[in-house]
């Protein structure tokens, strides 16, 4: 049962993290361009 749960789990990872790290790049190169326009 603790196998198929940790094979469920590495799956799931795999399966999600691209799109979690795309989504992570994304908010910070906005918070860039945001960051930029805030006069300093």
């Amino acid at each position: 049962m603790n196998s198929t749960f940790s094979l469920l789990l590495v799956f799931l990872t795999r399966l999600f993290m691209p799109r979690h790290n795309a989504q992570m790049r994304l908010l910070k190169a906005q918070i860039h361009i945001l960051r930029t326009r805030i006069p300093a």
